[in-house]
């Protein structure tokens, strides 16, 4: 994983994970954030489209594609929704 984009960084919001690798069906790509799993909307082999997790922090992305490998992206910072 090359880079997180998003516009908003709010649990909840849409993100874009780009790299390569990535499987272009995006059931059989597995994300997750700091242990909690994220719901991938969209996959190319070079962009999934997810939706930030839950819980806020600031952790890393990580990808398992079975039979292609397991990457981890740079840090990124997700907040909580304010009231």
């Amino acid at each position: 994983i090359t880079a997180v984009e998003s516009e908003c960084t709010y649990v909840g919001c849409p993100a874009t994970l780009r790299g390569h690798g990535f499987d272009g069906n995006a059931r059989r790509n597995r994300v997750s954030f700091e242990g909690v799993e994220v719901q991938v909307r969209r996959a190319t082999a070079t962009t999934l489209e997810i939706v930030l997790p839950d819980r806020p922090g600031n952790g890393r992305f990580r990808v398992d594609v079975p039979r292609q490998g397991r990457g981890t992206s740079p840090r990124f910072f997700i907040q909580s929704r304010p009231r």
